[in-house]
C-alpha cells in the first residue's frame, strides 16, 4: 500500500489516474443517455434497498439473529458505499436530463434523508 502511494505520488502517474477516472465518468454520462429509463429504474431500486437497510439496522438489534447479524456485516461496506453514491449520481441524472421526474426527486430527497439521519444519529 505504501508502494503504491509512493507511486501516485509521482505527478504522471496520478495525471493519468485522473484521466481514467474522468474518462469512465464521461463515458457513463454517455451511455445513460440511451439508457435513461434503466438507469432511473436501478436509481430508484438501490436508494430503497439502501434505506431499508440503513433504517431497519439503525432501528433494531440486528445482532440478536446470528444469521441476520452475519447478512449485516456482510453487506455493511457495499451499503455505506451506496449511501454516499447515491446522492451524487441523482445529481448526474439531474444534471444531465433536468428535474422533470417526481419519482427522481422523491428517491433523491429520500438518500438525502437517510444519510443525514445516519450521519446525525448518534
Amino acid at each position: 500500500m505504501v508502494l503504491f502511494i509512493e507511486q501516485m505520488a509521482n505527478g504522471k502517474k496520478l495525471k493519468r489516474f485522473l484521466k481514467k477516472v474522468t474518462k469512465c465518468i464521461i463515458l457513463c454520462i454517455k451511455r445513460m443517455q440511451n439508457k435513461s429509463k434503466l438507469y432511473k429504474f436501478l436509481l430508484i431500486i438501490f436508494t430503497g434497498i439502501t434505506g431499508i437497510y440503513w433504517i431497519v439496522a439503525n432501528a433494531t438489534n440486528i445482532y440478536d439473529v446470528k444469521f441476520v447479524g452475519v447478512v449485516y456485516e456482510i453487506l455493511w461496506l457495499p451499503m455505506i458505499l451506496l449511501l454516499f453514491l447515491l446522492p451524487v449520481l441523482h445529481s448526474i441524472y439531474f444534471y444531465k436530463f433536468g428535474l422533470n421526474n417526481k419519482i427522481l426527486m422523491f428517491s433523491f430527497g429520500f438518500s438525502i434523508t437517510v444519510l443525514l439521519i445516519i450521519i446525525f444519529s448518534g
